[in-house]
Protein backbone atom coordinates (compact mmCIF):
# COMPACT_ATOMS: atom_id res chain seq x y z
CA UNK A 1 0.00 0.00 0.00
CA UNK A 2 1.30 3.43 -0.90
CA UNK A 3 2.02 5.76 1.98
CA UNK A 4 1.64 8.79 -0.27
CA UNK A 5 -2.11 8.49 -0.87
CA UNK A 6 -5.03 6.12 -0.48
CA UNK A 7 -4.01 3.67 -3.15
CA UNK A 8 -2.80 0.07 -3.26
CA UNK A 9 0.17 -1.29 -5.15
CA UNK A 10 -1.23 -4.04 -7.36
CA UNK A 11 1.64 -5.37 -9.50
CA UNK A 12 4.64 -4.30 -11.59
CA UNK A 13 4.50 -4.92 -15.35
CA UNK A 14 7.41 -4.06 -17.65
CA UNK A 15 9.06 -2.41 -14.66
CA UNK A 16 6.15 0.00 -14.12
CA UNK A 17 4.17 -0.27 -10.86
CA UNK A 18 0.36 -0.32 -11.14
CA UNK A 19 -1.69 1.24 -8.33
CA UNK A 20 -5.43 1.11 -7.63
CA UNK A 21 -6.87 4.19 -5.95
CA UNK A 22 -9.67 3.55 -3.47
CA UNK A 23 -11.98 5.72 -5.57
CA UNK A 24 -11.92 3.05 -8.29
CA UNK A 25 -14.08 0.96 -5.97
CA UNK A 26 -16.86 3.41 -6.79
CA UNK A 27 -16.77 2.23 -10.40
CA UNK A 28 -16.76 -1.41 -9.27
CA UNK A 29 -19.79 -0.76 -7.06
CA UNK A 30 -21.64 1.01 -9.89
CA UNK A 31 -20.93 -1.91 -12.24
CA UNK A 32 -22.26 -4.37 -9.65
CA UNK A 33 -25.44 -2.31 -9.19
CA UNK A 34 -26.05 -2.13 -12.95
CA UNK A 35 -24.88 -5.64 -13.94
CA UNK A 36 -25.11 -7.79 -10.81
CA UNK A 37 -22.49 -10.52 -10.48
CA UNK A 38 -21.30 -9.82 -14.02
CA UNK A 39 -20.34 -6.37 -12.79
CA UNK A 40 -17.33 -7.88 -11.02
CA UNK A 41 -16.17 -9.59 -14.22
CA UNK A 42 -16.72 -6.42 -16.21
CA UNK A 43 -14.84 -4.36 -13.60
CA UNK A 44 -11.81 -6.60 -14.07
CA UNK A 45 -12.04 -6.25 -17.86
CA UNK A 46 -12.49 -2.49 -17.50
CA UNK A 47 -9.42 -2.21 -15.26
CA UNK A 48 -7.44 -4.24 -17.79
CA UNK A 49 -8.63 -1.99 -20.62
CA UNK A 50 -7.67 1.21 -18.82
CA UNK A 51 -4.26 -0.12 -17.78
CA UNK A 52 -3.58 -1.38 -21.32
CA UNK A 53 -4.51 2.07 -22.66
CA UNK A 54 -2.03 3.71 -20.29
CA UNK A 55 0.69 1.21 -21.21
CA UNK A 56 0.21 2.32 -24.80
CA UNK A 57 1.40 5.75 -23.65
CA UNK A 58 4.06 4.51 -21.24
CA UNK A 59 5.80 2.04 -23.53
CA UNK A 60 5.75 4.46 -26.45
CA UNK A 61 7.26 7.16 -24.22
CA UNK A 62 9.93 4.66 -23.16
CA UNK A 63 10.94 4.32 -26.83
CA UNK A 64 11.77 8.02 -26.75
CA UNK A 65 13.77 7.76 -23.52
CA UNK A 66 10.99 8.92 -21.18
CA UNK A 67 10.36 6.79 -18.10
CA UNK A 68 7.03 6.26 -16.34
CA UNK A 69 6.83 6.55 -12.56
CA UNK A 70 3.62 4.53 -12.21
CA UNK A 71 0.13 3.89 -13.57
CA UNK A 72 -2.85 4.55 -11.30
CA UNK A 73 -6.48 3.45 -11.66
CA UNK A 74 -9.08 5.77 -10.13
CA UNK A 75 -12.68 6.86 -10.54
CA UNK A 76 -11.43 9.21 -13.29
CA UNK A 77 -9.99 6.30 -15.26
CA UNK A 78 -6.24 5.82 -15.53
CA UNK A 79 -3.13 7.96 -15.40
CA UNK A 80 0.38 7.12 -16.55
CA UNK A 81 2.74 9.42 -14.64
CA UNK A 82 5.38 10.11 -17.27
CA UNK A 83 8.63 11.62 -16.02
CA UNK A 84 8.61 14.25 -18.74
CA UNK A 85 6.98 14.81 -22.12
CA UNK A 86 8.62 14.80 -25.57
CA UNK A 87 8.98 18.24 -27.12
CA UNK A 88 9.34 16.87 -30.63
CA UNK A 89 5.99 17.15 -32.41
CA UNK A 90 6.03 13.67 -33.94
CA UNK A 91 7.09 12.04 -30.66
CA UNK A 92 4.44 13.83 -28.60
CA UNK A 93 1.77 12.85 -31.10
CA UNK A 94 2.95 9.22 -31.08
CA UNK A 95 2.81 9.00 -27.28
CA UNK A 96 -0.67 10.58 -27.22
CA UNK A 97 -2.15 8.45 -30.00
CA UNK A 98 -0.92 5.03 -28.85
CA UNK A 99 -3.33 4.92 -25.87
CA UNK A 100 -6.43 5.15 -28.09
CA UNK A 101 -4.80 2.78 -30.61
CA UNK A 102 -4.59 0.12 -27.88
CA UNK A 103 -8.24 0.79 -26.95
CA UNK A 104 -9.34 0.33 -30.56
CA UNK A 105 -7.36 -2.91 -30.77
CA UNK A 106 -9.12 -4.19 -27.63
CA UNK A 107 -12.44 -3.16 -29.16
CA UNK A 108 -11.64 -5.31 -32.20
CA UNK A 109 -10.60 -8.27 -30.04
CA UNK A 110 -13.71 -7.92 -27.88
CA UNK A 111 -15.97 -7.69 -30.93
CA UNK A 112 -14.45 -10.84 -32.46
CA UNK A 113 -14.73 -12.75 -29.16
CA UNK A 114 -18.34 -11.61 -28.79
CA UNK A 115 -19.17 -12.85 -32.29
CA UNK A 116 -17.82 -16.28 -31.28
CA UNK A 117 -18.97 -16.58 -27.65
CA UNK A 118 -21.87 -14.14 -27.64
CA UNK A 119 -21.87 -13.05 -23.98
CA UNK A 120 -23.17 -9.61 -22.99
CA UNK A 121 -20.03 -8.93 -20.92
CA UNK A 122 -17.85 -9.19 -24.03
CA UNK A 123 -20.23 -6.92 -25.95
CA UNK A 124 -20.00 -4.34 -23.16
CA UNK A 125 -16.21 -4.78 -23.02
CA UNK A 126 -15.92 -4.11 -26.76
CA UNK A 127 -18.25 -1.10 -26.62
CA UNK A 128 -16.41 0.32 -23.59
CA UNK A 129 -13.05 0.18 -25.37
CA UNK A 130 -14.55 1.84 -28.43
CA UNK A 131 -15.91 4.66 -26.26
CA UNK A 132 -12.62 4.85 -24.34
CA UNK A 133 -10.66 5.25 -27.56
CA UNK A 134 -13.01 7.85 -29.07
CA UNK A 135 -13.47 9.83 -25.85
CA UNK A 136 -9.73 10.14 -25.25
CA UNK A 137 -9.30 11.61 -28.72
CA UNK A 138 -11.61 14.51 -27.82
CA UNK A 139 -9.70 17.84 -27.59
CA UNK A 140 -9.84 18.07 -23.80
CA UNK A 141 -6.24 18.93 -22.94
CA UNK A 142 -4.44 17.25 -21.18
CA UNK A 143 -6.33 14.26 -22.62
CA UNK A 144 -4.86 12.45 -25.62
CA UNK A 145 -6.80 14.44 -28.20
CA UNK A 146 -5.69 17.67 -26.57
CA UNK A 147 -2.05 16.60 -26.76
CA UNK A 148 -2.46 15.70 -30.42
CA UNK A 149 -3.97 19.13 -31.04
CA UNK A 150 -1.07 20.81 -29.24
CA UNK A 151 1.45 18.82 -31.26
CA UNK A 152 -0.23 20.01 -34.46
CA UNK A 153 -0.35 23.64 -33.28
CA UNK A 154 3.32 23.49 -32.24
CA UNK A 155 4.22 23.19 -35.92
CA UNK A 156 2.48 26.54 -36.50
CA UNK A 157 3.39 28.55 -33.39
CA UNK A 158 5.44 28.51 -30.20
CA UNK A 159 4.89 25.74 -27.62
CA UNK A 160 3.58 28.29 -25.09
CA UNK A 161 1.06 29.72 -27.54
CA UNK A 162 0.04 26.26 -28.75
CA UNK A 163 -0.52 25.12 -25.16
CA UNK A 164 -2.55 28.26 -24.41
CA UNK A 165 -4.89 27.67 -27.35
CA UNK A 166 -5.16 23.95 -26.57
CA UNK A 167 -6.02 24.76 -22.96
CA UNK A 168 -8.80 27.11 -24.11
CA UNK A 169 -10.25 24.49 -26.45
CA UNK A 170 -9.99 21.94 -23.63
CA UNK A 171 -11.87 24.21 -21.25
CA UNK A 172 -14.65 24.61 -23.79
CA UNK A 173 -14.87 20.83 -24.04
CA UNK A 174 -14.82 20.59 -20.22
CA UNK A 175 -17.86 22.91 -20.01
CA UNK A 176 -19.80 20.74 -22.46
CA UNK A 177 -18.78 17.59 -20.59
CA UNK A 178 -19.82 19.08 -17.24
CA UNK A 179 -23.20 20.07 -18.70
CA UNK A 180 -23.67 16.55 -20.04
CA UNK A 181 -22.73 15.10 -16.64
CA UNK A 182 -25.19 17.42 -14.89
CA UNK A 183 -28.04 16.37 -17.18
CA UNK A 184 -27.19 12.67 -16.73
CA UNK A 185 -27.11 13.07 -12.95
CA UNK A 186 -30.43 14.92 -12.91
CA UNK A 187 -32.16 12.08 -14.77
CA UNK A 188 -30.76 9.51 -12.34
CA UNK A 189 -27.67 8.29 -14.23
CA UNK A 190 -24.97 8.69 -11.60
CA UNK A 191 -22.28 7.96 -14.17
CA UNK A 192 -22.75 11.67 -14.88
CA UNK A 193 -20.87 12.43 -11.67
CA UNK A 194 -17.75 10.89 -13.20
CA UNK A 195 -18.21 13.09 -16.27
CA UNK A 196 -18.35 16.18 -14.04
CA UNK A 197 -15.22 15.09 -12.17
CA UNK A 198 -13.37 14.53 -15.46
CA UNK A 199 -14.47 17.99 -16.63
CA UNK A 200 -13.09 19.57 -13.45
CA UNK A 201 -9.83 17.64 -13.93
CA UNK A 202 -9.50 18.89 -17.53
CA UNK A 203 -10.13 22.48 -16.40
CA UNK A 204 -7.61 22.41 -13.55
CA UNK A 205 -4.85 20.16 -14.91
CA UNK A 206 -4.88 21.88 -18.30
CA UNK A 207 -4.13 25.19 -16.57
CA UNK A 208 -1.42 23.53 -14.45
CA UNK A 209 0.31 22.17 -17.55
CA UNK A 210 0.06 25.54 -19.27
CA UNK A 211 1.70 27.20 -16.26
CA UNK A 212 4.50 24.62 -16.37
CA UNK A 213 5.13 25.29 -20.05
CA UNK A 214 5.26 29.03 -19.39
CA UNK A 215 7.62 28.60 -16.44
CA UNK A 216 9.86 25.75 -17.56
CA UNK A 217 9.22 25.46 -21.28
CA UNK A 218 8.26 21.77 -20.96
Amino acid sequence: MSTMSKKFHLIDVFGIPIYVDLTFLGIVLLCMILMGIYGIIFSILLAFSIVAHEYGHALTARMFGIKTNDITLSILGGCASLLGMPKDTAEEMSVAVMGPVVSFLLFGIGAVCYSIIGTSVLATFAATNLVLGIFNLMPGFPMDGGRVLRAILCSKMSRVKATEWTMKVGRGFACLLALYGLVMTCIGNFGGITAILVAVMIWKVGKMEYDMVVKYGC
